[in-house]
């Protein structure tokens, strides 16, 4: 009989004398030496090469071992509902958010202009009191209000951080800042010394254009002198003051305003905006109007600067009825 040509671990070569009888039964206990054929291993179950390959013909599980790495799509500069989502309570005013119309994301072709839309809405819902100082705001139930995602909300709350109208915190969510009467008469000091300086030193002659879209802005306020609707009213307000910066080739000193005038207008509106008292307003925006077309800037100036000065609120009866919307210490 031919010799096998595998050697064995003792470094002899196997012959058939070390073969098994034909015949032969094999346990998981005998000491057998397997019988290597041309290319093969014949069925020798307690021999550890025959063990192997077993193994290596079984498939191989799994390891149940989760990498550290979190999925592409879960990856964010931070983990969501950190920071901006309080972990308590539901937002309470989600109906005062509802302002105008739920944001349509088909008509908008830029996630800019879904933040900026959602930035102007919860800004002007801050100011007119329908959202309180105070009041916490939910990132996701925002974001359903309006009908929008999340991101353009997260946009609008860091810029409504920046403005100081709402305060970001890990511990207790995002909330509607106090208001800050130091900030109130800031507002007050740089608005009145500004705006008449831009119509009293620009230069230059009104725009006409400009002049006529100010006179709509002025109708526009007589017609909701007996609505409640607070929010057109704040916006026709808005559009008499940067109107005239506009008129007056200075447009950017009203984006200087409107940054630091938030608490400013928030005490106006918390004070209730009565009829009489939108007359006055309206009719203080008449004169400075006039005085503007009939080209006495210096009188238009003047009464800019009275009219915002004119900061019209009984401070004791808002400190007794209103105390918890204010900052502690703060003095009226």
């Amino acid at each position: 009989m031919a010799t096998i040509s595998t050697r064995p671990r003792s470094g002899k070569r196997w012959t058939a004398a070390m073969s098994p009888a034909p015949g032969s039964t094999f346990s998981s206990t005998s000491r057998c030496r397997p019988i290597i054929g041309p290319g093969r291993i014949k069925r020798c179950a307690s021999h550890p090469i025959a063990a192997a390959c077993q193994r290596l013909r079984e498939p191989r599980p799994r390891s149940r071992r989760r990498s550290k790495r979190w999925p592409i799509h879960e990856i964010r500069w931070f983990p969501p509902n950190r920071f901006l989502t309080p972990k308590t309570p539901e937002c309470q005013y989600t109906d005062m958010l509802k302002l105008n119309a739920p944001i349509v994301t088909e008509q908008n072709e830029r996630r800019n202009t879904i933040s900026a839309r959602a930035y102007q809405e919860l800004r002007e819902a801050i100011i007119t009191a329908r959202v309180l100082p105070g009041a916490s705001l939910a990132e996701t139930d925002v974001a359903q209000a309006m009908g929008i995602s999340r991101t353009p909300v997260r946009e609008a709350f860091t810029r409504l951080f920046d403005e100081g109208l709402i305060e970001i915190s890990p511990q207790t969510g995002t909330r509607v800042s106090l208001i800050d009467m130091t900030r109130v008469r800031e507002a007050v000091f740089i608005r009145s010394t500004l705006e008449s300086a831009v119509i009293a030193n620009s230069g230059v002659h009104a725009d006409p254009g400009t002049l006529d879209e100010i006179e709509l802005s002025l109708r526009t306020q007589e017609r909701l002198v007996d609505s409640d609707d607070m929010g057109a009213l704040h916006r026709a307000d808005m559009a008499f003051h940067s109107g005239l910066t506009a008129a007056f080739a200075h447009p950017r000193a009203w984006a200087a305003c409107q940054h630091i005038s938030a608490d400013m207008m928030r005490v106006q509106f918390l004070i209730g905006m009565k009829p009489d008292h939108i007359r006055s307003i309206i009719a203080e925006h008449r004169a400075i109007l006039d005085e503007v077309r009939a080209g006495k800037t210096g009188e238009a100036a003047r009464l800019m600067a009275a009219h915002i000065r004119n900061v019209d609120f009984d401070q004791a009866t808002l400190k007794r009825e209103h105390q918890e919307f204010f900052r502690a210490g703060d003095v009226l």
